[in-house]
């Protein structure tokens, strides 16, 4: 299996409660390999499976957790 990786830099996801949706919610969506997210660079890196999701799906996804790529804030 090839993974590919992005990083989505400029996150301000502070809270528990918000990350941990971040990660469960995209952790759910199929070909997630891995999700994790690096409070003090505030950089979000997802490893995935390209035969089965792609960056669009990646931010289909996030938008659908109530975030959007590149402007990742805490929403409680």
């Amino acid at each position: 299996m090839a993974v590919s990786s992005i990083s989505i830099s400029g996150t301000a996801v502070s809270c528990a409660h918000c990350l941990s949706l971040l990660i469960n919610g995209l952790e759910q969506l199929d070909g997630i390999v891995s999700v994790s997210a690096d409070k003090k660079t505030n950089t979000l890196s997802i490893d995935f499976d390209p035969s089965i999701s792609d960056a669009d799906d990646i931010r289909a996804r996030l938008r659908d957790l109530g975030f959007a790529a590149g402007e990742l804030y805490c929403v409680c």
